[in-house]
């Protein structure tokens, strides 16, 4: 069974408000109640293009796969890249524990990083 999984995608980016980005990115307030806050099975392809926007994401980040007891090689199945992955802490959070002399390493990666993908 596929489940929507995008709360660990926010924690790491640090987003605090979940419903105010989600609302800012273009999902109305009563869809992020849902993808937020309930276990609805269906969401539309135009939510999960708005969550992988915002997110900068692709869906194989946002879905995770539980196989049910019908499924068998679930090892092979190709599904299975789409398992459960460990929780993410917050950007934020690892950023706040650097001593100062990692957080200047970390930061002059950053730069080349994004230099590196700075269109030319």
């Amino acid at each position: 069974m596929l489940h929507l999984h995008f709360k660990q995608i926010l924690k790491a980016r640090g987003i605090e408000n979940p419903t105010k980005f989600l609302i800012n990115a273009g999902l109305s307030r009563p869809a992020v109640k849902v993808l937020l806050y309930s276990e609805n099975r269906s969401i539309r392809l135009d939510h999960i293009e708005l969550l992988c926007t915002a997110l900068r994401c692709t869906p194989n980040d946002i879905l995770v796969w539980v196989a049910d007891a019908q499924t068998t090689n679930v090892a092979d199945h190709p599904l299975a890249s789409l398992k459960y992955k460990e929780e993410t802490t917050s950007f934020k959070e690892t950023l706040l524990s650097l001593p100062l002399d990692q957080l200047k390493e970390a930061m002059s990666l950053l730069d080349n990083i994004g230099k590196e993908n700075k269109p030319s």
